[in-house]
């Protein structure tokens, strides 16, 4: 029997740069429409919702009491500028677009 003797690993390879993008970057987009915000103050069983984005648009809704977290309804679109919520009973809260 005999000692045996572990060796160092060797230190990790130097990052390779060729990995990297040679050419300029692009500019920083065009940015989207501005958002908007519809706040339901009135109890509602459906949200009626003129955002005048010109497209149909899916909104994030805070229903009051949520704690804070998104919640789910049905939505249905009347045409490119408004938005429909419908939820089971009368809610408040707000949505974003």
């Amino acid at each position: 029997m005999g000692w045996v003797v572990k060796q160092a690993s060797p230190p990790p390879p130097e990052p390779d740069p060729s990995w990297q993008f040679k050419g300029s970057l692009g500019g920083s987009g065009g940015g989207g429409p501005a958002g908007f915000r519809y706040e339901q103050n009135t109890p509602a069983a459906s949200w009626i919702m003129q955002h005048n984005l010109g497209r149909r648009v899916e909104p994030t809704i805070f229903v009051d009491g949520e704690l804070g977290r998104p919640s789910w309804t049905d939505l249905e679109f009347p045409d490119a500028n408004t938005t429909v919520a419908i939820f089971e009973k009368p809610v408040t809260g707000f949505a974003e677009f």
